[in-house]
């Protein structure tokens, strides 16, 4: 009985390290193109400047490259050995970013508008969407102890 069940321990370990490895690669593209789209001027399509008719580009560019650095950061990880203390603080730093991302594009840019939501169902999905992401992060962040 021990032998099967040390045996099965082993292989949910195995599979939980493929599937976080699998978990790593979207979310790792998703931020480096998230940060690329913030950064590039051209594109003016930002979480930023869609939210808010004022000049954010500065904030769009600052949150883009942070977002750019942690997506090359999580995909390198998957084959160079980066050390459990820098993932950790690096995976938290992310999560800490993203949870104020938004905060600022979903709740602190209503005060501007008096608190009305043009389309409430679409703020809600894109708020839904964007705590699944936040939901990975934290993931990410306990998986390093």
């Amino acid at each position: 009985m021990r032998k099967s069940q040390a045996r099965s321990s082993s292989s949910a370990s195995v599979d939980r390290a493929v599937l976080f490895n699998f978990l790593r690669i979207p979310i790792g593209i998703f931020f480096f193109l998230l940060g690329l789209y913030g950064v590039l001027p051209t594109i003016d399509e930002g979480a930023f400047t869609l939210v808010y008719e004022g000049n954010m580009q500065w904030l769009e560019v600052i949150f883009g490259v942070c977002e750019m650095i942690a997506g090359v950061i999580i995909l390198v990880a998957l084959f160079a050995f980066i050390s459990r203390k820098i993932m950790k603080m690096v995976s938290l730093t992310v999560l800490v970013f993203w949870l104020l991302r938004i905060l600022i594009t979903k709740l602190l840019f209503l005060g501007l508008y008096g608190g009305f939501v043009p389309n409430f169902a679409m703020w809600f999905l894109m708020l839904s969407a964007e705590a699944i992401i936040a939901a990975a992060l934290y993931i990410f962040y306990r998986s390093y102890p």
